[in-house]
Protein backbone atom coordinates (compact mmCIF):
# COMPACT_ATOMS: atom_id res chain seq x y z
CA UNK A 1 0.00 0.00 0.00
CA UNK A 2 1.06 3.61 -0.51
CA UNK A 3 0.32 5.55 2.31
CA UNK A 4 0.40 9.06 0.30
CA UNK A 5 -1.78 7.72 -2.34
CA UNK A 6 -4.28 6.27 0.67
CA UNK A 7 -4.44 9.85 2.23
CA UNK A 8 -5.26 11.36 -1.17
CA UNK A 9 -7.74 8.42 -2.56
CA UNK A 10 -9.53 8.57 0.81
CA UNK A 11 -9.84 12.09 1.32
CA UNK A 12 -10.90 12.31 -2.60
CA UNK A 13 -13.53 9.23 -2.04
CA UNK A 14 -15.03 10.42 1.22
CA UNK A 15 -18.69 10.69 1.44
CA UNK A 16 -19.22 8.56 -2.22
CA UNK A 17 -22.80 7.27 -2.09
CA UNK A 18 -22.02 4.91 -5.48
CA UNK A 19 -18.53 4.80 -6.97
CA UNK A 20 -17.73 3.24 -10.67
CA UNK A 21 -14.20 2.15 -11.11
CA UNK A 22 -13.34 1.58 -14.84
CA UNK A 23 -10.21 -0.12 -15.82
CA UNK A 24 -8.71 1.28 -18.96
CA UNK A 25 -7.24 -0.74 -21.66
CA UNK A 26 -6.19 -3.35 -23.79
CA UNK A 27 -5.24 -7.05 -22.65
CA UNK A 28 -2.99 -7.54 -25.70
CA UNK A 29 -0.54 -4.58 -25.62
CA UNK A 30 1.93 -5.00 -22.54
CA UNK A 31 1.43 -2.28 -20.25
CA UNK A 32 -1.92 -1.42 -21.71
CA UNK A 33 -3.78 -3.89 -20.09
CA UNK A 34 -3.12 -2.52 -16.46
CA UNK A 35 -6.53 -1.04 -16.07
CA UNK A 36 -7.97 -4.24 -17.28
CA UNK A 37 -5.95 -5.88 -14.84
CA UNK A 38 -6.66 -3.83 -11.70
CA UNK A 39 -10.70 -3.92 -12.57
CA UNK A 40 -10.42 -7.93 -12.90
CA UNK A 41 -8.63 -7.90 -9.20
CA UNK A 42 -11.08 -5.79 -7.71
CA UNK A 43 -14.15 -7.81 -9.08
CA UNK A 44 -13.17 -10.87 -7.03
CA UNK A 45 -13.59 -8.41 -3.60
CA UNK A 46 -16.61 -7.46 -2.21
CA UNK A 47 -15.89 -3.24 -1.78
CA UNK A 48 -18.53 -1.68 -0.47
CA UNK A 49 -20.64 1.17 -2.45
CA UNK A 50 -18.57 0.19 -5.51
CA UNK A 51 -19.32 -1.34 -9.23
CA UNK A 52 -16.25 -1.95 -11.10
CA UNK A 53 -16.10 -2.09 -14.95
CA UNK A 54 -13.55 -2.52 -17.59
CA UNK A 55 -13.21 -1.87 -21.17
CA UNK A 56 -11.05 -0.86 -24.09
CA UNK A 57 -12.69 2.89 -24.79
CA UNK A 58 -13.34 5.90 -22.55
CA UNK A 59 -16.45 6.48 -25.04
CA UNK A 60 -18.37 3.35 -22.99
CA UNK A 61 -18.06 6.16 -19.91
CA UNK A 62 -21.22 7.35 -20.88
CA UNK A 63 -23.37 4.68 -20.97
CA UNK A 64 -22.05 3.72 -17.81
CA UNK A 65 -22.87 6.78 -15.99
CA UNK A 66 -25.84 7.43 -17.40
CA UNK A 67 -27.30 3.73 -16.64
CA UNK A 68 -25.77 3.90 -12.72
CA UNK A 69 -25.44 7.63 -12.00
CA UNK A 70 -22.45 7.14 -9.36
CA UNK A 71 -21.24 9.79 -7.08
CA UNK A 72 -17.96 9.22 -8.08
CA UNK A 73 -15.81 7.53 -10.96
CA UNK A 74 -12.45 6.31 -10.81
CA UNK A 75 -10.52 5.81 -14.16
CA UNK A 76 -7.65 3.61 -14.01
CA UNK A 77 -5.56 3.93 -17.21
CA UNK A 78 -1.86 3.28 -18.44
CA UNK A 79 -0.16 6.46 -19.17
CA UNK A 80 2.45 6.83 -22.09
CA UNK A 81 5.02 10.11 -21.13
CA UNK A 82 8.71 10.81 -22.06
CA UNK A 83 9.13 12.81 -18.66
CA UNK A 84 7.74 10.59 -16.01
CA UNK A 85 9.73 6.91 -14.75
CA UNK A 86 8.02 3.69 -15.51
CA UNK A 87 5.68 2.33 -12.93
CA UNK A 88 4.86 5.90 -11.68
CA UNK A 89 1.51 6.39 -10.11
CA UNK A 90 -0.42 9.78 -10.36
CA UNK A 91 -3.59 10.46 -9.28
CA UNK A 92 -5.31 13.67 -10.97
CA UNK A 93 -8.30 14.84 -9.39
CA UNK A 94 -9.22 17.32 -11.99
CA UNK A 95 -10.20 16.60 -15.45
CA UNK A 96 -8.29 19.87 -15.91
CA UNK A 97 -5.17 18.22 -14.93
CA UNK A 98 -5.05 15.20 -17.73
CA UNK A 99 -2.61 16.27 -19.78
CA UNK A 100 -3.93 15.46 -23.58
CA UNK A 101 -0.97 14.40 -24.88
CA UNK A 102 -0.15 11.87 -22.03
CA UNK A 103 -3.27 9.44 -22.57
CA UNK A 104 -2.00 9.12 -26.08
CA UNK A 105 -3.95 5.36 -26.78
CA UNK A 106 -7.42 6.31 -27.09
CA UNK A 107 -9.10 7.61 -30.57
CA UNK A 108 -10.44 11.02 -28.82
CA UNK A 109 -8.41 11.57 -26.00
CA UNK A 110 -9.58 11.24 -22.31
CA UNK A 111 -9.24 14.42 -21.26
CA UNK A 112 -11.82 15.61 -23.70
CA UNK A 113 -13.99 12.30 -22.84
CA UNK A 114 -14.63 13.65 -18.97
CA UNK A 115 -14.83 17.11 -20.05
CA UNK A 116 -17.88 16.51 -21.90
CA UNK A 117 -18.95 13.31 -19.50
CA UNK A 118 -18.69 15.76 -16.66
CA UNK A 119 -20.77 18.05 -18.12
CA UNK A 120 -23.44 16.18 -19.02
CA UNK A 121 -23.60 14.49 -15.66
CA UNK A 122 -22.40 15.49 -12.64
CA UNK A 123 -20.26 12.70 -11.01
CA UNK A 124 -16.73 13.81 -9.26
CA UNK A 125 -14.22 12.09 -11.19
CA UNK A 126 -10.43 10.88 -11.42
CA UNK A 127 -7.86 9.38 -13.26
CA UNK A 128 -5.13 6.85 -11.50
CA UNK A 129 -2.47 6.82 -14.06
CA UNK A 130 0.40 4.36 -13.72
CA UNK A 131 3.14 5.27 -16.59
CA UNK A 132 3.95 2.32 -19.02
CA UNK A 133 6.84 1.48 -21.18
CA UNK A 134 5.43 -0.81 -23.21
CA UNK A 135 2.06 -1.48 -25.33
CA UNK A 136 3.00 -3.75 -28.31
CA UNK A 137 0.79 -6.15 -29.26
CA UNK A 138 1.30 -9.37 -28.03
CA UNK A 139 3.49 -8.36 -25.07
CA UNK A 140 2.59 -8.45 -21.38
CA UNK A 141 2.53 -6.33 -18.58
CA UNK A 142 6.09 -5.74 -17.50
CA UNK A 143 7.53 -5.62 -13.85
CA UNK A 144 7.66 -2.83 -12.56
CA UNK A 145 4.36 -1.85 -14.07
CA UNK A 146 3.00 -5.25 -12.58
CA UNK A 147 4.68 -4.18 -9.05
CA UNK A 148 3.31 -0.53 -9.20
CA UNK A 149 -0.77 -1.97 -10.12
CA UNK A 150 -0.60 -4.10 -7.39
CA UNK A 151 0.50 -1.28 -5.04
CA UNK A 152 -2.52 0.78 -6.72
CA UNK A 153 -4.80 -2.43 -6.08
CA UNK A 154 -3.70 -2.67 -2.45
CA UNK A 155 -4.73 0.77 -1.59
CA UNK A 156 -8.09 1.15 -3.30
CA UNK A 157 -9.15 -1.77 -1.41
CA UNK A 158 -7.60 -0.54 1.88
CA UNK A 159 -9.20 2.95 0.86
CA UNK A 160 -12.59 1.64 0.39
CA UNK A 161 -12.44 -0.81 2.95
CA UNK A 162 -12.27 1.64 5.45
CA UNK A 163 -15.84 2.63 4.51
CA UNK A 164 -17.44 -0.85 5.27
CA UNK A 165 -20.47 -0.47 7.39
CA UNK A 166 -21.67 3.60 5.74
CA UNK A 167 -24.26 2.64 4.05
CA UNK A 168 -25.18 -0.30 1.48
CA UNK A 169 -22.38 -2.44 -0.46
CA UNK A 170 -22.39 -2.27 -4.14
CA UNK A 171 -24.42 -5.89 -4.47
CA UNK A 172 -27.43 -3.85 -2.82
CA UNK A 173 -27.51 -1.16 -5.32
CA UNK A 174 -30.51 -1.12 -7.36
CA UNK A 175 -29.73 -1.80 -10.85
Amino acid sequence: MDARLYHTLRQWVNGYSLLLIYGLGEVLRGDDALGIYIAESLKRKSLPKTLIHSGKTPEELFELVEELYPSHLLIIDAIHSNTLMEGEILFLKEVSEIPTSTFSTHTIPLSQILKLLTEIHPVKTAVIGVTASTSEIGTEISQKVKNSSNILLSTIVEVLESFRGRGRTAGEHPL
